[in-house]
């Protein structure tokens, strides 16, 4: 009797009938016998067999960079932007930053740039950045929609990769507010920075580009920025500026990263 698999049923058959007049050989067994089919279920590979898909992470730790790797960058974002340009020690760059800067006028308010001015949408089309980094969300704690903020702040990232198609762009979490700024009854508390920050990593992955978990670095043990790294709450002393400098030149990704 032969037994194959075919097409997820075991198909037994009997074995070749010996010719008329011939000797069957020791052991075997004569007579007619009808083809079995045995029907059982294939259910493919087993999911311990399928490799596994990495979950989408944050940019994590790499060797740092010097200050030559954002020459060719551009950072958009708000008055905390403002104070990275003012107190890092970054010069060579392209800051298209101001107090107050949100989603919505990144796309209205005008900026300096290559003797003209242009909103800051605009402006991505006009430098074409290998980089760009961006950090708001802070002055749209306030919106009753998140919707419309990851819209907005979708057409950013669509409008840098627009610009140039390799561009490194890098999705920046909103840095916390102090324990006093928390507790105050406003809607600029940690609970919402760390809802958007939820969403803000669901659209980097959707869309492809980096997620930093900068919040993560100046996050004290209470989930607060400590009151130390802040003269008002809200913004940075001039050495957390230093510091996030320092924590974006130890986590960078290479032209090459798929």
């Amino acid at each position: 009797v032969r037994v194959d698999w075919i097409r997820g049923s075991w198909t037994c058959s009997p074995a070749p009938q010996p010719k008329a007049g011939s000797k069957p050989a020791a052991g075997s067994e004569l007579g007619s016998m009808a083809m079995t089919t045995v029907s059982v279920p294939w259910a493919g590979p087993s999911a311990a067999e399928a490799p596994a898909e990495e979950p989408f992470a944050a940019v994590p730790e790499s060797e740092a960079v010097g200050d030559d790797y954002f020459a060719d960058a551009a950072f958009i974002g708000d008055s905390r932007t403002q104070g990275l340009r003012l107190y890092s020690g970054l010069k060579d760059t392209n800051w298209l930053c101001s107090v107050g800067l949100t989603v919505e006028t990144a796309a209205t308010e005008k900026f300096s740039v290559a003797d003209g001015k242009y909103t800051a949408l605009d402006a991505l089309g006009v430098l074409k950045p290998a980089k760009v980094y961006i950090m708001l969300g802070l002055n749209e704690l306030g919106w009753k929609s998140e919707d419309i903020f990851i819209e907005k702040y979708a057409a950013i990232i669509d409008a840098a990769l627009a610009a140039n198609q390799d561009c490194l762009v890098y999705v920046q979490s909103i840095l916390p507010v102090s324990a006093a700024k928390d507790a105050g009854g406003t809607w600029c508390n940690n609970a919402n920075v760390n809802a958007r920050n939820e969403r803000l990593k669901e659209l980097a992955e959707e869309k492809g580009v980096y997620y930093l978990d900068v919040a993560s670095a100046f996050r004290g043990e209470d989930g607060c920025l400590p009151a130390g790294d802040t003269p008002d709450g809200i913004h940075l002393t001039p050495g957390l500026c230093v510091s996030w400098l320092d924590y974006l030149k130890t986590h960078t990704v290479r032209e090459e990263t798929p």
